[in-house]
């Protein structure tokens, strides 16, 4: 298969497609985009957002199945941030699975210069935990649950077909994620939208599960960040602040006043490794917001939100 010429990495304005761009961090994405009013940027989604920008084109069809005239004829960076969930486990993995093959398919309609794979930092829950895990360490598939072994699957599917297309791959695994945005799927979105309801919040055991929670915008500013820098790496863009949820229970109970409460006969999940984002750090000079000045941001905006409705 003929190799194209690759070109530069860093430009002024870049033409760019987002399948899933209408998703909870793909409209972060999206809105980090035109913030650079030179970039033309596309999505392909099933749906519109619940505010649709102006400047963005968006094709409303799914992926597998959007016609090539609808298409832009050659493009920068295709960025495959879609993953249409479902009730039943099997049903969410299989469409994971499927939008990224159809994603990949795009390849040869658009011929992108590089293609940016969302992953997750759950694939880590195959690492052994010897103080921290980075992009280097080794995931013992055995370990693995159906969720991060179709993450990774994934993964080798996105840089196998890159590298014989010639087409830059950037796999990036962000940590759980955490807005204003009503359709934000973790536990910390869950815990500030009752919060600010007045309503008491429950957490399942002791809240004794560590996790390195991330402000989605601060993903987003990222994933731009390695298309525009990285070509051909493994990025994660996680918080470095790791906290069992007992202590940020604690952190919202004294900074908002939230109420909660333990069920400790419920199973929480369990706790993944410090995982390093050095590497993004480095590559594309990434700082995270502090967690604490992220809580007030989200706090601010849903109580805004809550006042307008």
């Amino acid at each position: 298969m003929k190799r194209r010429i690759i070109r530069l990495t860093l430009q002024s304005c870049m033409k760019i497609l987002v399948v899933g761009g209408a998703g909870f961090l793909g409209r972060h994405v999206v809105n980090q985009l035109v913030k650079d009013s030179e970039n033309k940027v596309f999505v392909v989604d099933l749906k519109k957002p619940p505010k649709p920008l102006h400047n963005v084109h968006y094709i409303t069809e799914d992926v597998a199945y959007v016609s090539r005239d609808k298409l832009p004829k050659r493009i920068d960076a295709l960025i495959h941030v879609a993953g249409v969930r479902h009730e039943e486990k099997i049903t969410s993995l299989q469409n994971e699975i499927n939008t990224t093959v159809a994603a990949t398919q795009l390849i040869d309609k658009i011929k992108p210069d590089k293609l940016a794979y969302i992953s997750s930092y759950y694939v880590y829950v195959g690492a052994a935990d010897n103080g921290k895990v980075d992009e280097s360490s080794s995931i013992d598939a055995n370990n693995l649950d159906a969720f991060a072994s179709m993450k990774i699957t994934c993964e080798k599917l996105v840089t196998q077909l890159c590298r014989e297309s010639g087409v830059g791959y950037i796999i990036l695994r962000p940590g759980p994620l955490f807005g204003e945005d009503p359709d934000c799927p973790t536990a910390l979105c869950h815990f500030m939208q009752l919060g600010v309801a007045g309503e008491e919040v429950k957490i399942f055991g002791e809240g004794r599960r560590y996790v390195q929670y991330t402000y989605v915008e601060d993903t987003a500013k990222g994933v731009v960040e390695a298309v525009k820098k990285v070509r051909n790496e493994v990025l994660n863009l996680v918080s470095p602040e790791r906290y069992a949820m007992r202590e940020i229970a604690e952190a919202l109970s004294e900074m908002f006043g939230f109420k909660f409460v333990y069920l400790r006969e419920r199973r929480e999940g369990v706790s993944i490794p410090y995982i390093s984002s050095e590497k993004a750090v480095k590559l594309l000079g990434w700082r995270p917001t502090p967690l604490r000045e992220a809580l007030n941001l989200v706090y601010k905006r849903l109580k805004d939100m809550k006042r307008t409705r």
